[in-house]
């Protein structure tokens, strides 16, 4: 089997840019100016009512999104991040994207360490890594699986960034007692 038999699976048209030839003489490329309120991409989401909807965001909430974590949560080439939460989950834009603005490495976690908190933990201490996005739900099972085992969280790990649902004061005292 090919490497590329990966993208079987997909339900949407893949572009292979390895399969096409390029050269630094091909001319100039005409790119559309993009601005703040130009859409950078479509996130399907429960909606509140638990009917799926399809949220259209611009550019420039990407951005604010982006860089306010970037000020608030600099990283440095010493940090890791792990990539968890599938991409179709809006949380995993902030993961992505953040992770991609910094000069830390990601580490992107198999499907079977995002269904497995012991897996993600164990990928934490052998990657070393620093930094983690959750939701608050799957942060609650993850520290409630580590105290079950029972296993600590690492102590690499210096930053979570926690948000897409409410995040209660239990499952921060939780966090803490880890």
């Amino acid at each position: 089997t090919s490497d590329l038999d990966v993208f079987s699976t997909f339900h949407s048209e893949c572009l292979l840019l390895d399969q096409y030839t390029w050269s630094d003489d091909s001319g100039p490329v005409d790119i559309n100016p993009v601005s703040q309120d130009s859409l950078a991409y479509i996130i399907y989401t429960s909606g509140t009512q638990g009917n799926p909807k399809g949220v259209m965001i611009p550019h420039g909430s990407a951005l604010n999104c982006i860089n306010d974590s970037l000020q608030r949560y600099p990283a440095n080439s010493n940090d890791r991040v792990l990539q968890k939460i599938p991409q179709g989950f809006d949380p995993s834009i902030l993961e992505i994207f953040w992770a991609m603005a910094t000069p830390a490495p990601t580490v992107i976690a198999s499907h079977q360490e995002r269904l497995d908190p012991v897996l993600i933990n164990k990928s934490i201490m052998e990657n070393s890594i620093s930094m983690l996005v959750f939701i608050p739900s799957a942060l609650e099972l993850f520290i409630d699986t580590l105290s079950s085992v029972p296993m600590a969280l690492p102590p690499s790990l210096r930053t979570l960034l926690v948000g897409g649902e409410k995040l209660t004061n239990k499952v921060v005292q939780k966090v803490r007692a880890a």
